[in-house]
């Protein structure tokens, strides 16, 4: 017989920000776009100032948020991109025969 256990539904959840996004990931989108800011301030126009942190925090969103690829992020998946291998497939060499009467006449007792 077959018993019902019950049991949280919230040990199953992630502390999640939004539908795509965990609290982690979104106190990273505020730490770069602070350090973007800070960067920006002195050495660039003021137009710019205020851009840079919005456009920092766009990139790093688009970055951290799901990708297709099951329970990967897109820099998770960017990173595989890079990392990968370019020499995954490979000819494989012939081998090389030789058939030297000498050595074969050696082998079997003949000289």
């Amino acid at each position: 017989m077959y018993h019902n256990i019950q049991f949280s539904k919230k040990m199953m959840m992630k502390a999640q920000y939004s539908k795509n996004l965990t609290i982690a990931d979104f106190i990273v989108i505020l730490v770069a776009s602070g350090i973007s800011w800070l960067l920006f301030t002195r050495f660039v126009s003021p137009f710019l100032q205020a851009l840079a942190p919005i456009e920092t925090a766009a990139i790093t969103y688009l970055m951290l948020s799901p990708s297709s690829v099951y329970d990967k992020k897109n820099y998770q998946v960017l990173m595989q991109i890079v990392r990968k291998s370019r020499r995954t497939y490979h000819a494989i060499q012939r081998p090389v025969y030789q058939f030297h009467e000498e050595k074969e006449g050696a082998r079997h007792g003949r000289i």
